[in-house]
């Protein structure tokens, strides 16, 4: 069975969260866990006032879901740009194209979306996959801070691209 792309659902919320434990060494604690259950539910509703646009999706393999990624802008500055959330891809499923297709999805959400800069919050060890995809280490202050590392990708230059066009592409 092919791998597939689609929109994020409540019924998501407990394969999501096992992912990002096992990826993010985040939600491990019960109140931890809470707090991304609640952001990843958060993120459901059309009219929350957090974000001024947020859309996230999931990759399943097999019905089992292997990954999620988001796209986001926040109701607050820096204008023209915006980021990617919880983006994760279970252990037994990297290195198979699926965290590429999903920069991809998310690059083309926020050039669609008229967005300068696509950033994102990245842990050491995905420093170099963010590299190979166009994204520079920056120094822009973006609040809240998720993480030391910032890297930011502009989305003005055509070239900068991490690969085919999404309808090109498949995952295996």
């Amino acid at each position: 069975m092919r791998t597939q792309m689609r929109d994020f659902e409540r019924r998501d919320m407990g394969p999501v969260l096992e992912i990002i434990q096992e990826t993010m060494n985040v939600g491990r604690s019960p109140a931890n866990a809470i707090d991304v259950m609640n952001d990843l539910e958060g993120g459901l509703g059309t009219n929350s006032p957090d974000y001024a646009f947020l859309a996230r999706k999931v990759v399943t393999h097999e019905k089992r879901v292997v990954a999620i990624c988001g796209v986001y802008r926040l109701n607050t500055p820096p204008i023209g740009i915006m980021g990617i959330c919880w983006f994760a891809v279970a252990p037994d499923h990297q290195n198979m194209g699926i965290g590429t297709r999903c920069v991809d999805w998310c690059t083309d959400v926020a050039r669609q979306e008229g967005s300068k800069s696509l950033f994102v919050w990245a842990s050491a060890k995905a420093v170099p996959f963010y590299s190979k995809r166009g994204f520079e280490k920056s120094s822009l202050k973006i609040t809240p801070k998720e993480s030391s590392i910032l890297m930011v990708k502009r989305l003005t230059d055509p070239k900068n691209r991490s690969g085919p066009r999404p309808s090109q592409r498949r995952v295996a």
